[in-house]
This record gives C-alpha cells, structure tokens and sequence, in this order.
C-alpha cells in the first residue's frame, strides 16, 4: 500500500513516499517567514503532485498560504502541467489553489 507518511522537526518538515515500508521518495520542505519552501522533491514523476499536495496540505494546515518551489524548472514544469498555478516559482494562495477541482489526465 502507498503512503505519505511526513516527519516535522521545527521549521523542517519531511514527507516520505512508502509502499509497505519501503521508501520510495520523500519531499523535503520548512518554513521561513510566510512562506512554506519545497526544497527537494526526490521521488518518481508519477508521485510528484501526490507529494506536493501532501507538503501543501500541511502549510495551509498550520498558517500558511504562499509556498516557494526552489526545485529545479523540470519538476516545476511537470507540476504546473499537472494543474499547480506556480508562477515566479511561487503559488500565492495555496487556500485557493485546494478550492479548486482539479484533474489531470
């Protein structure tokens, strides 16, 4: 079975992507003033917008509503084409990025 499973120490947060166990990926991200920054994102392309949900989810969970990708412009392309509004390698509003129905492919 697939899971998310997150780590959060302070200001850093991991997500890591489980099949029975074994890792299969992780994201890694913090805080810094009102931005919530993903700063690694090391798993399959399949799993990328599961992951950079998961990582979203928690910023809006604890307070935040701007993230900062600071990720290479190949994984950000593959999410943007996945529906993630990033300009300027920043979402604005991750509350109304979640309000949206999204679907890919």
């Amino acid at each position: 079975m697939i899971e998310i499973l997150n780590n959060v120490s302070g200001k850093k947060a991991v997500f890591t992507l489980c099949d029975s166990g074994e890792a299969l990926g992780k994201c890694e991200c913090s805080s810094e003033a009102d931005y919530f920054l993903i700063e690694e994102l090391d798993c399959p392309l399949p799993f990328y917008e599961s992951m950079a949900r998961a990582a979203l989810n928690y910023a809006a969970q604890n307070g935040l509503d701007r993230a900062l990708f600071k990720l290479p412009e190949v994984q950000i392309s593959a999410l943007k084409s996945r529906g993630f509004p990033i300009t300027e390698r920043q979402i604005e509003c991750i509350a109304a990025f979640f309000a949206v129905k999204h679907c890919t492919g």
